[in-house]
């Protein structure tokens, strides 16, 4: 804001339609609601310190309104094109109609630091019920080293007996957005707040951003520590607190090794961020911080191990095989997330893939009255399965938000227009009079059957 240089402004200008745009375009409240106010007090602050040595020339004017009328224009064609998707979208069950009311986010609030061991170790499957860890995906944070910034950012305040404005902001959605992360809140505050667009398992990323930008932002400002062994003990009591509740809520995860290792890692980010404006707090931390980006992020897949363990497996070459000389719809039967989604590296048609949108037609070919729409109308992990009539109960389960199950019965294979089965189980007992299944791959106890209606 400060230059008077037209080109760097014009340049500048470009960026931010660009950010703003692949912004909007996420097309995912969950994380754009919580980090929509981080952005929004930035800016703020932003504008607050730097307004009064802002020029704006006619020619600042102009780019202005040109950028904000071609961003309105793209924006305007993206929703056109996509207009059917997008509604589609938000007449779901779920995300389109869910009112979140926050809660149940504690333990990833507080567990962040063995976060960073999910390439080397897996966790569990997903069940509310007793807080086991769900899948990677879900489990993802921002390492923030909280509660470091935050307790530097209050400590400032006092030593200076002066407000930091840019804490202050920030601390405001931190706060807002915490209650609603840990706490089950009412639904008045979750609408007027929007977060009853988002989910406490996904906003908590909007936490760990600020935990940084508090803690980089004190980092800057080269404040001391001028006792050492008050910043050690520190330390050690951060370290030790963080470590035992990772104990307690990850108990199946987080084991004796693993909790040494912590607690080692620990003691050297926090110490050394403390120290950072000593004489050599400052290489020790930018060392550690480096080690432990790269404990997380350089041995994740594809960087470690590349793609070819998908592309080289048998499975995968045999099933794009198939599909090339005769390609059709495919069926992947008894099988959980992600096996639906992994034929599809192989450019096979699986009518039981991810739904990012429901393919409301397809369902209401075994749903003829729209008894189970609410189960079906939204984002989904499909699970289905192939069962006799007489043991189905259920046409379709709910299991979690984004998770349902079918049952199917071999009679409606025709129906659904299914050409080809990969399961683990043996399709010959669903044989009927107007159908056969043919084996036509075997290997490892995966088999793939091509159907043949007669």
């Amino acid at each position: 804001m400060n230059t008077e240089n037209f080109k760097i402004r014009l340049i500048c200008l470009l960026f931010a339609m660009i950010c703003a745009g692949g912004y909007i375009l996420v097309l995912y409240p969950a994380f754009q609601i919580p980090m929509f106010f981080v952005f929004l007090m930035i800016a703020i602050y932003i504008i607050a310190t730097n307004y009064k040595n802002t020029k704006i020339s006619k020619k600042d004017l102009i780019s202005i309104l040109v950028t904000i009328l071609v961003f309105i224009s793209l924006m305007g064609y993206f929703f056109i094109m996509s207009k059917d998707t997008i509604m589609t979208v938000m007449n779901t069950v779920y995300p389109g109609s869910r009112i979140e009311t926050g809660g149940g986010a504690l333990r990833k609030y507080v567990t962040y630091i063995d976060n960073i061991f999910l390439p080397y170790k897996e966790i569990g499957t997903v069940n509310s019920q007793k807080n086991i860890l769900s899948h990677s995906a879900k489990e993802a944070v921002m390492f923030g080293l909280f509660p470091l910034g935050i307790i530097f950012s209050v400590i400032s305040m006092i030593k200076n007996k002066k407000i930091d404005l840019f804490s202050v902001l920030l601390l405001i959605p931190y706060s807002i957005i915490g209650i609603f992360c840990v706490f089950e809140v009412p639904t008045w505050f979750a609408k007027i707040t929007l977060l009853s667009y988002s989910a406490s398992q996904r906003a908590i990323i909007a936490l760990g951003v600020i935990d940084i930008l508090l803690l980089l932002r004190e980092l800057s400002k080269g404040v001391k520590f001028k006792n050492i062994w008050v910043s050690i003990f520190v330390s050690i009591l951060l370290s030790f607190g963080l470590v035992i509740t990772c104990r307690i809520l990850n108990p199946d995860y987080v084991g004796k090794i693993l909790a040494v290792f912590l607690l080692g890692m620990c003691f050297v980010l926090f110490s050394s961020a403390i120290l950072y404006n000593t004489k050599y707090g400052k290489y020790i931390f930018t060392i550690s911080i480096i080690g432990t980006m790269l404990i997380a992020g350089f041995t994740i897949n594809p960087i470690s191990s590349g793609v070819n363990v998908i592309l080289d497996s048998p499975i995968l070459q045999s099933t794009q095989e198939i599909n090339e000389i005769e390609d059709g719809i495919w069926l992947v039967d008894a099988m959980a997330f992600p096996c639906p989604n992994y034929l599809e590296m192989a450019g096979c048609a699986v009518i039981n893939a991810t739904s990012i949108y429901p393919n409301m037609d397809l369902w209401k070919n075994l749903d003829k009255n729209g008894e189970y729409e609410d189960v079906y109308n939204r984002y989904a992990h499909v699970y289905m399965e192939i069962r006799r009539q007489e043991d189905i109960s259920e046409k379709f389960i709910l299991l979690s938000k984004d998770s349902i199950q079918v049952f199917i019965t071999p009679e409606e294979l025709e129906k659904l227009n299914i050409k080809y089965i990969f399961t683990v189980r043996v399709m010959e007992e669903f044989e009927t009079e107007n159908l056969s299944f043919e084996l036509i791959y075997n290997e490892n106890s995966y088999h793939i059957y091509k159907v043949n209606y007669k």
